[in-house]
């Protein structure tokens, strides 16, 4: 993909094993700041992970980024909650919320959070989310039913578990929202469907 600019990192304390990234279109967003941290009460110590969690570290990625042709500013926070324990995605959605409240306070700008919460629908992890306030974020995949499909095997239970969620002004500029489920002769593009949301950059 030379067209984009992929910004991210692996979660293990070596930097290896899987990783998330932000995939940007180079020729309409420069990247301006770019931090990232495991979701854990350490942020910022490699690989660390809350009590009950999995043996895999989570962690979240976070771009800022100036729209070329307006200059209009966004922030893309993109994270992977854990998969097993319920505890440790509550507290790690807390830490994001709190690590985006921070930056609010510190460069107010419209934000995405966006990615894989392992959390269904109606679960203390969602709630926790829902009931934001610092600042408040509205979920666009509501309509959304199932996200997660395990490559149509039919041995994991289909569900949602993937959101898209932003702040007011994104809100607002908000349009489609859809999910890519295409499939050939049994072959899907992840064991998740892709969820895209498109915005109106004019009104942001």
């Amino acid at each position: 993909m030379p067209d984009y600019t992929f910004l991210g990192q692996f979660r293990n304390a070596d930097y290896t094993g899987e990783g998330v990234f932000t995939a940007i279109r180079t020729a309409d967003w420069l990247p301006v700041f770019y931090d990232a941290f495991w979701i854990s009460p350490t942020p910022h110590i490699p690989a660390s992970r809350f009590e009950g969690q999995s043996h895999c570290p989570r962690i979240c990625v976070v771009t800022g980024l100036r729209h070329k042709a307006s200059g209009k500013l966004i922030r893309v926070c993109n994270i992977h909650l854990d998969h097993v324990g319920e505890s440790a995605r509550v507290e790690g959605i807390r830490c994001v919320l709190d690590k985006i409240a921070q930056y609010e306070r510190e460069l107010p700008m419209p934000t995405v959070l966006l990615g894989d919460f392992n959390a269904e629908p109606g679960s203390e992890t969602i709630l926790t989310t829902d009931a934001a306030t610092a600042p408040a974020l509205y979920d666009l995949t509501g309509n959304i039913p199932v996200t997660f499909h395990g490559y149509g095997y039919g041995h994991e239970p289909i569900c949602k578990i993937d959101y898209i969620y932003v702040t007011k002004t994104l809100k607002e500029a908000a349009g489609a929202v859809t999910v890519w489920d295409d499939e050939h002769c049994g072959i899907y593009l992840s064991d998740h469907y892709p969820v895209c949301a498109e915005f109106d950059v004019g009104k942001i």
